[in-house]
């Protein structure tokens, strides 16, 4: 029977010994470490896209085959959905074409399609048939009635400057009339205290001796 202090200090001086070897060589533990790390190379599994799984089973590797038939389908008909839309679609002129008469269908037939493009041509065939058969006395009219209409505006601009410079005019007056007012008044302001002071003066100069010959005076002559 083995004592359980005999086997405490068979493990003691394994660590030590242990320790002791680190200390001599280490990375030698780094290395026994990684490799006990790295697994061998019957544990590798090649899934199916090519990567390499390190352990767990297959069902966690790869998806089954039934769930990628179903992704299979589900991007066949997205492919589907978006090639009939694009179908459906209508043309850049169609649209263009239905837009100016305002009623855009979303899903226009061909004969719609032929039906607005015999109507383009036939209305740009009766422009090009006005603009050659004019009359040349309608010409003439057009050009007048556009020589008129400069004129018209070239008067009526003369006009409103005109009423502008009457405008301005009549506010000059107005100012010009107040100025003067004004000055006129501060010239009686002026007059009336020069008046003032002079009265002043004189009444200063005024001494009062002849006071007491007009004691008793009635102011009654006898005859």
């Amino acid at each position: 029977m083995v004592k359980r202090g005999s086997i405490a200090r068979r493990a003691s001086l394994k660590k030590a010994l242990e320790a002791k070897r680190r200390l001599k060589h280490p990375f030698s533990a780094e290395t026994e470490q990684s490799d006990a790390d790295t697994p061998s190379e019957q544990d590798v599994v090649h899934t199916r896209s090519g990567r390499r799984s390190f352990g767990g089973s297959y069902d966690e590797r790869a998806p089954p085959r039934a769930t990628t038939e179903a992704l299979r389908a589900i991007r066949a008909k997205n492919i589907r959905i978006a090639a009939e839309a694009k179908k459906k679609k209508p043309s850049l002129s169609e649209r263009m074409s239905y837009i100016s008469k305002k009623r855009f269908d979303p899903n226009p037939t061909e004969q719609d399609a032929v039906e607005e493009q015999v109507d383009d041509n036939d209305g740009r065939a009766d422009n090009t048939a006005d603009v050659v058969n004019e009359d040349p006395e309608l010409t003439a009219l057009k050009e007048t009635n556009k020589k008129l209409l400069e004129q018209q505006k070239n008067l009526v601009k003369e006009i409103h400057c005109l009423k502008t410079r009457v405008k301005r005019a009549e506010e000059r007056e107005i100012r010009t009339k107040r100025n003067m007012e004004r000055k006129l008044k501060r010239l009686q302001d002026k007059t009336r205290q020069t008046a003032d002071a002079e009265s002043e003066s004189s009444d200063s100069k005024y001494d009062g001796s002849n006071d007491s010959q007009l004691v008793g005076f009635s102011g009654v002559v006898d005859e």
